[in-house]
């Protein structure tokens, strides 16, 4: 348990040492816009997964590929920590109002806990989808 606890630690700070490098990498486009939307998951079917978005905001255009992350909070070392975890490459493959359906092209953190997959794209997952436009 003790070494599923310390492994779950690195992965989340190299993952959020890399995710730092790729935004600052990102900021230094001037030909694009950085866009971010929050929401849940409320249905998962194979790589289909469907977001209800936390408000009507302007949603990804069909195709648009982007970086979903998922929101957690754990108890590491005595210390509760909080953060976005990096879950994968997706593609938006259709939007309707507040609802937009992914489709995962990549997974990424994936951990093991008790010897058994984390899902990453469980349903009530609070999530980030990240995605450039040309301006």
């Amino acid at each position: 348990m003790r070494k599923n606890i310390i492994f779950i630690a690195i992965i989340l700070l190299a993952n959020n040492l890399f995710s730092q490098e790729n935004t600052k990498s990102t900021n230094l486009k001037t030909d694009t816009l950085t866009f971010e939307i929050t929401g849940t998951i409320i249905s998962k079917n194979g790589t289909s997964v469907i977001i209800k978005a936390n408000y009507n905001n302007k949603l990804p255009l069909k195709g648009q590929i982007g970086k979903l992350s998922k929101f957690f909070e754990e108890k590491i070392f005595g210390i509760n920590t909080t953060g976005w975890l990096d879950i994968g490459k997706t593609k938006i493959v259709a939007t309707k109002t507040n609802v937009f359906t992914l489709q995962i092209l990549e997974e990424h953190s994936i951990i093991t806990k008790n010897d058994k997959k984390v899902d990453n794209f469980k349903v009530g997952a609070t999530i980030k989808f990240v995605w450039e436009q040309l301006k």
